[in-house]
């Protein structure tokens, strides 16, 4: 990576504006396209925001740590005593008959008691059960952050996909004013005796081409759209914001070995590290299954005053031990369950590092090649707009041929969608190498 990135991650994603005419005077802007509309630009920084309150998995990530959070509070009132003030009211009525005759008893009255009772011993359930509960809630926090993180992922990549989606679309515009440029050349040297006439059926063909071309273009751009309103969370009836520019990046490869990033990958991921953190939870569970296998043992103090109609006292000191003679193996094998479960865990904690091995060495080399691919395709742009202007400029001036500008326009036209496909796969490559490396990504 880049050191720029790694001191301001939160600036790394600020690029990528294909404004080709400000990088090459190709004269693509998106300015003037259809995208432009009357409402303040969306910008990254926004998106991003939008996604963190609005987007559903995020959202359902966020709860499930709530829930995670009352289980923690939950174990720890164990540890706490409970006091319950009770109100009872009865109304009773007994009869009974004899053969000398029958009679009743009835009874009413209320009482108001206040129970307590505290567990002040054991044989340490309570504090296994606590500790397993601090393990699942930073394994689940840990969980949410990765769905935070990929959720912001998905929205670099297709708030990026977007721009592409609308900069091919400029290409293919410009395409179309090219192809009508030509036609009307082509006809004015035909009127001058200039070329044959059948170079008009050349001219109309490649100008109804690309008229088609613009229309999938088109289509694509409302498509990307589509989907980065789904993320965000926006109404799907309503239009998107036109996308904020941002400037075009330095293209450089990543820094450091691959060695290096594969071993810090496996140690900072967070899904990785919850993953062991729910196994140290799953171990603590073990133990407690274990010890309940074993002996149990408690001790409980309890207190109950009664303020109305008079006032009473109970008061007990209760020691409890137990030990589980026979229960046709129902401890020992649910012990067996969760040490299952745990080797369980392991093998499928093992696959995932691989897997994340796997990833962290595609997306360092997708972010090498990508960059030096995006070189490439700038110095191919620039190359390819030099040579369509010399042939457009020799044609006009009768001194070429129209094969000559047709070959000079499609060599710029491809040019300017492949420089747009690479540096936007080289900026997507960027987000996406930082993030299965576990560091920190825009919006985080």
């Amino acid at each position: 990576m880049v050191k720029r990135h790694m001191r301001e991650p939160s600036k790394a994603c600020r690029f990528l504006a294909f404004r080709l005419l400000l990088v090459t005077g190709v004269g693509l802007s998106l300015s003037g396209s259809v995208f432009a509309q009357t409402s303040p630009p969306l910008t990254l920084t926004r998106a991003l925001e939008l996604a963190k309150s609005r987007n559903g998995d995020v959202r359902s990530a966020i709860f499930d740590l709530r829930a995670a959070d009352s289980r923690v509070k939950q174990a720890f009132a164990a540890f706490l005593p409970i006091v319950t003030p009770v109100y009872r009211y009865t109304s009773a009525r007994q009869e009974s008959a004899t053969y000398l005759g029958g009679h009743f008893i009835q009874t009413e009255g209320g009482s108001t008691t206040i129970d307590g009772s505290w567990r002040v011993l054991d044989t340490g359930e309570r504090d296994l059960t606590y500790r397993s509960s601090k393990r699942s809630f930073d394994a689940q926090r840990l969980i949410t952050l990765q769905t935070l993180r990929t959720t912001l992922f998905s929205v670099e990549q297709q708030y990026y996909e977007a721009l592409r989606a609308q900069e091919l679309q400029s290409v293919s515009d410009a395409e179309v004013d090219r192809t009508k440029l030509i036609l009307e050349q082509t006809r004015a040297r035909v009127e001058l005796k200039d070329a044959a006439a059948k170079d008009i059926l050349q001219a109309e063909a490649d100008a109804l081409n690309a008229q088609v071309s613009s229309l999938l273009a088109r289509n694509r751009s409302t498509n990307a759209q589509a989907t980065l309103k789904a993320t965000l969370g926006l109404p799907s009836g309503e239009p998107l914001p036109v996308l904020e520019a941002v400037p075009v990046p330095e293209l450089v490869g990543p820094e450091g070995e691959l060695d290096s990033l594969l071993s810090e990958g496996v140690r900072n991921r967070p899904d990785l590290i919850s993953r062991r953190k729910l196994i140290d939870a799953q171990k603590l569970n073990l133990e407690r299954a274990r010890r309940g296998a074993l002996v149990s043992l408690g001790v409980d103090l309890n207190y109950s005053p009664q303020i109305t109609p008079k006032y009473l006292q109970d008061r007990s000191f209760l020691l409890t031990a137990s030990i589980p003679l026979f229960d046709g193996g129902r401890s020992r094998e649910q012990a067996r369950e969760i040490n299952a479960n745990v080797q369980s865990s392991l093998a499928l904690l093992e696959q995932s590092e691989r897997v994340a091995r796997s990833e962290i060495e595609t997306a360092y080399k997708d972010f090498g090649q990508n960059a030096e691919r995006a070189k490439a395709a700038q110095a191919a742009l620039t190359a390819a707009k030099k040579n369509y202007e010399a042939a457009s400029d020799s044609q006009k001036a009768g001194a070429s041929n129209l094969i000559e500008v047709i070959t000079a326009r499609v060599s710029l036209v491809t040019a300017e969608s492949n420089f747009v496909e690479a540096l936007y796969d080289y900026t997507i490559s960027d987000v996406k190498l930082r993030l299965v490396l576990g560091r920190p990504i825009p919006g985080e």
